[in-house]
């Protein structure tokens, strides 16, 4: 206030005193010390201004900038911080009892001519009055606190400013201080506040990673459970087929119809063919669940996997001829002792070069057994490769669950029940290894064997 008046002083008042020719006529014409920009008519250059307009301006400006630069570089003290809060947020349940701290007191009845002396008597005598119900006081209460006090200011702040009500309560006020172990209780209050909102964050971080969890959770059982509904249907068309075969052709015979007995033998030997394909799938079945209940039993051994997988191959040979697949050995000379059990392993072996024999539609179709490099001293490896249509990357998960293939719709007239892979991979994991299409393979499909290498002692049995 003192800088804007002073400013009011320079920029209209001097000019004017000039213009009367009493006094500073050269500060007027020249600018203090010389300095134009100083001038008090024409301040930092603006010309042709109203004399009143361009005092009032530069008043205003430098005490609004000066209120401004004060209010960021000055601290409050307890009671200002404790004032604005009673005026800023008067129904924050969060703030505690502040205007209880304040240990103000005043004469009741001066309060009371105070406040009908700018509100008016009845808007008075309803303040007291509704204050006087909510505390159980006398309709006019003999002992006031802080409380009131500071609902008073409130009121009378609605009507004349607050700073005007802050001035006219204190005038009648008899003492206004705020002790130590108040402010020390204030404090404590607040901690306890801050110890309250970090406690809420964190359970609200605890909720959401809960929550997202469950999310998570809920899609792998909504997942799980679509994968159950696909088991069972294909389940069922795979039942079905063979039973309907079986069915058809033993009605045919059972009726005594005119049957020559090539065609009786014909019949025959598809109702045989049938039950094998259904004793084979249901074996299957059996089997997969065995292994996915951790029933399964396992003999392992050392033996050479290198021996076993060609092995598979002259196994192969007759369905790789029948197709025109040919299969290569690029297995090397050398041995790779796994513990792993006989039988099992050769399933694996011969079940994956079958599915590369039949499923490969290329012009020339190739199919390849070889060693794969690893720098894991644990684990061999061994890949089983062709160039055929190959797996689609986001299909080459989903045929290792049951009644899946990764296969190209020109493939799908091929014989097979789509359990193969998935009882591989879990024959694979019983025995510590694994079964992995290649990430990074280009052409083709290739299949990633991972065994075990051989550690004493040499022969064991285990129940997987």
């Amino acid at each position: 206030l003192l800088v804007g008046f002073a400013m009011w002083l320079y920029t209209l008042l001097l000019p004017s005193l000039a213009g009367a020719g009493w006094a500073f006529n050269d500060i007027v014409a020249n600018g203090p010390f010389g300095i134009e920009l100083l001038r008090p008519a024409q301040l930092f250059g603006i010309i042709g201004w109203d004399p009143l307009v361009h005092g009032l301006f530069w008043s205003l400006s430098f005490n609004l900038a000066l209120y401004v630069l004060v209010s960021l570089t000055s601290r409050q003290s307890p009671l200002q911080q404790l004032q604005s809060v009673l005026f800023t947020e008067p129904d924050n349940e969060s703030r505690g009892d502040v205007a209880g701290v304040l240990q103000r007191t005043a004469a009741t009845d001066d309060l009371f001519q105070l406040t009908k002396r700018i509100l008016g008597p009845d808007r008075a005598e309803v303040i007291f009055r509704n204050d006087a119900k909510g505390t159980g006081h006398n309709p006019i209460p003999t002992n006031n606190d802080a409380r009131l006090i500071a609902h008073v200011e409130r009121q009378l702040a609605s009507n004349v400013g607050a700073a005007s009500a802050r001035s006219l309560v204190s005038r009648i006020l008899e003492g206004e201080t705020i002790s130590l172990e108040s402010v020390i209780t204030l404090i404590d209050e607040k901690e306890e506040v801050v110890r309250y909102s970090r406690e809420l964050e964190r359970q609200r971080v605890e909720l959401e990673d809960t929550a997202a969890k469950l999310k998570l959770a809920n899609e792998q059982l909504t997942r799980m459970d679509r994968m159950k509904d696909d088991f069972l249907s294909q389940v069922s068309h795979e039942l079905r087929t063979p039973m309907t075969s079986i069915r058809s052709f033993a009605d045919i015979l059972s009726h005594g119809g005119p049957i020559d007995r090539a065609q009786r033998n014909r019949y025959m030997r598809i109702i045989q063919a049938e039950s094998v394909r259904l004793t084979r799938l249901l074996d299957d079945i059996l089997e997969l669940g065995r292994f996915e209940a951790g029933a399964a039993t396992l003999t392992i051994q050392s033996l050479d996997a290198v021996a076993s997988a060609r092995h598979a191959i002259d196994t192969m040979h007759g369905l790789a001829k029948v197709e025109g697949v040919a299969v290569f050995d690029g297995l090397g000379t050398g041995t790779a002792m796994v513990d792993v059990d006989e039988d099992r392993m050769t399933q694996v072996f011969v079940n994956l070069l079958s599915n590369a024999i039949k499923f490969n539609t290329s012009e020339n179709p190739k199919v390849w057994l070889e060693m794969g490099p690893t720098n894991d001293t644990d684990h061999i490896e061994i890949h089983v490769r062709d160039n055929g249509p190959g797996i689609p990357p986001d299909q080459r998960n989903a045929v290792f669950s049951k009644f899946s293939r990764g296969w190209s719709e020109s493939t799908q007239q091929k014989s097979g029940s789509g359990l193969g892979l998935p009882i591989c991979r879990q024959i694979m994991e019983s025995m510590g290894g694994d079964l992995i299409f290649m990430p990074n393979s280009v052409s083709g499909c290739t299949v990633v064997i991972r065994l075990v290498r051989s550690t004493p002692p040499a022969s064991r049995t285990r129940t997987e």
